[in-house]
C-alpha cells in the first residue's frame, strides 16, 4: 500500500510518528468514560412513560410492558416491565427483580436486552415478582463511570466513580415502588457479564437497597466488601471464561467467606462465558434469591438508617 499526503518529501518514520500521535489522541478522546465528573445527577427530575414505538419483540416477552425512563431532558433509557399474573389481587406487596444485561445488548431499541436467561425470572408461578429489564444506552456502562480496562479483580477500582446509570437505576426503583405494589424489603438484582459486573457494583455501592443478588460471570475488586452483613450473593462462573476472568468471582467468594457474609458460588469446569444454562432449568436459584429480605439481614432496623434509598 502507498501512503500519500500533501508533503511527498516527508519521511516514512515521520509519517508513522504523526499517525501514532493521532491514534493516541483519538484513544484519549474515546476512553469509554461515561458522563461529566462535575455533573450532579441528583438534580434531575425523573419519570417513566410508555414506549409507544412499534416492536418486533419475540412472543415469549410480549407480557412485558415497554417503557422509557427519563432523567431530565438530557438522559433516558429504555426498560421492559413484567407484571406477575394476578398481582392486583395479591394481599401482600410482591418482590422486585432488576436484571442487567451484557455489553452487546446496549442500545435504545428496547428489545436487545431481552436475551439469554431473562425468561427464567418470569417462568415460575410459585415465585411471583415484578421483573424489570433496563437497557443500558450505548454511551454508558452499568453504574461505572468507565468501562474497566482490565477485568482482573486487583485492577478493578476500589473507589470507582459512577455514571448517570447508577443514579438512574436507583431512581427507577423509587418510581416503580410508587406506582406498583412492590415490597421494599424484597428488592433483588441480577445480571450477566457486564450485568454481572454491574450487579456486584450496585450491591457494593447500595447495600441498603438490595435483599440479595445473583452475579453471572461478573468481577469486582473484592476489597469493596468490608462488613459481615454484605448483600447475600449467589455467583456463577466458568473456569475457562475467556472474556471475564474467573478470578473475580473466586476472590469475591473468598472475601465474603472471610467476612462471614452469606455467599454461594458455583464454578463450572467448562462452558466459557455462558455459565448459567444448567441453573435456569429449575427454580432452585430463584427460590434462594426470594428467601431473603432486608429485615432478615438488618433485623427490625432494616434499611431505615441507610443512605442508600435513593431519595
Amino acid at each position: 500500500n502507498t501512503i500519500t499526503d500533501s508533503n511527498p518529501n516527508m519521511s516514512i518514520p515521520n509519517r508513522l510518528s504523526i499517525l501514532i500521535a493521532l491514534a493516541l489522541a483519538f484513544a484519549a478522546c474515546h476512553d469509554d468514560t461515561f458522563g461529566d465528573d462535575n455533573e450532579d445527577y441528583t438534580d434531575l427530575v425523573c419519570w417513566s412513560e410508555p414506549d409507544l414505538r412499534p416492536s418486533n419483540l419475540k412472543t415469549d416477552f410480549i407480557p412485558t410492558s415497554p417503557m422509557i425512563f427519563r432523567m431530565g431532558e438530557k438522559y433516558s433509557f429504555c426498560y421492559r416491565l413484567f407484571k406477575p399474573q394476578g398481582y392486583e389481587e395479591s394481599e401482600q406487596p410482591l418482590p422486585l427483580i432488576i436484571y442487567l444485561h451484557g455489553l452487546d445488548q446496549r442500545g435504545s431499541d428496547n428489545i436487545a436486552q431481552m436475551d439469554y436467561c431473562v425468561n427464567y425470572f418470569m417462568s415460575y408461578a410459585d415465585y411471583p415478582a415484578f421483573v424489570v429489564y433496563p437497557q443500558c444506552p450505548e454511551d454508558a456502562y452499568w453504574g461505572l463511570k468507565k468501562r474497566p480496562k482490565s477485568f482482573s479483580p486487583k485492577n478493578m477500582e476500589l473507589s470507582p466513580k459512577h455514571s448517570y446509570m447508577d443514579y438512574g437505576i436507583c431512581q427507577l426503583i423509587v418510581d416503580l415502588e410508587k406506582n406498583h405494589p412492590i415490597d421494599p424489603q424484597r428488592i433483588y438484582i441480577a445480571g450477566h457479564s457486564m450485568g454481572g459486573i454491574g450487579t456486584l457494583d450496585f450491591i457494593a455501592s447500595h447495600p441498603g437497597i438490595f435483599a440479595a443478588a445473583l452475579s453471572f460471570c461478573g468481577t469486582i475488586n473484592p476489597e469493596r466488601f468490608s462488613t459481615d452483613h454484605e448483600v447475600p450473593l449467589f455467583m456463577l462462573h466458568n473456569a475457562d471464561d475467556d472474556i471475564i476472568t474467573v478470578e473475580g468471582s473466586r476472590q469475591t467468594y473468598r472475601r465474603l467467606l472471610y467476612l462471614g457474609s452469606e455467599v454461594v458460588y458455583h464454578e463450572g469446569a467448562s462452558g466459557g462465558h455462558i455459565c448459567w444454562q444448567d441453573y435456569v432449568k429449575t427454580p432452585d436459584m430463584l427460590a434462594w434469591l426470594m428467601s431473603h429480605s432486608l429485615s432478615s439481614r438488618f433485623g427490625d432496623a432494616n434499611n431505615d438508617n441507610n443512605d442508600d434509598n435513593a431519595n
